[in-house]
């Protein structure tokens, strides 16, 4: 094969890739949009019932944003003819979901407030950076950091369900500014 004409193909290869791992990483807005309209919601459900009885309306919202998720990504397949894989979010709803109960049950079993408070966002953002990894997205990732920063301001100067309501308002905006940036 001429050597040109290797490295071309080559090129084109690699350009056909980085638009696929584009149109993925695009793909992937509408569930951080999805979820950061769902944290807005829960802000004021933490103040009328609480950081310790919220599982089931985050379970629920999750399961919303992820049936939602799916759709999307069936329909940019469609569209598009590139598909997206929904096992990564909904690995990262699963952990958010599971490590989220276990952390805000095992702060208040143990009598440790911070974990209560920032136990399940700290799950939160490692499973969002690890989505980040996996989908190779910049934005996402930091995100991710700058959730994490904020859990562990939120849990040194507030307490309560009010430090939840603050963290859920933090992270949808943050989630809003990634989706922003890589829905472009």
């Amino acid at each position: 094969m001429d050597p040109i004409a290797a490295e071309l193909a080559l090129a084109e290869t690699a350009a056909a890739k980085r638009r696929v791992d584009g149109l993925v990483r695009t793909a992937m807005a509408v569930p951080l949009r999805l979820l950061a309209l769902a944290w807005i919601v829960l802000c004021p459900i933490a103040l009328l019932v609480g950081r310790n009885h919220l599982g089931p309306a985050v379970g629920i919202a999750l399961l919303a944003v992820t049936a939602l998720a799916w759709v999307q990504y069936r329909r940019v397949a469609r569209e598009r003819g590139v598909r997206a894989r929904l096992w990564p979010w909904l690995a990262v709803a699963v952990i958010a979901l599971g490590g989220g109960a276990a952390t805000s049950r095992s702060g208040t079993d143990h009598g440790v407030a911070w974990l209560n408070i920032a136990g399940p966002f700290v799950v939160n953002a490692l499973a969002l950076l690890a989505l980040a990894g996996f989908v190779r997205s910049r934005a996402i990732g930091i995100a991710a950091v700058t959730m994490l920063a904020i859990s562990f301001i939120v849990a040194g100067t507030l307490s309560g369900d009010v430090a939840v309501a603050v963290q859920l308002a933090a992270y949808a905006a943050v989630l809003m500014v990634a989706s922003a940036w890589i829905g472009r």
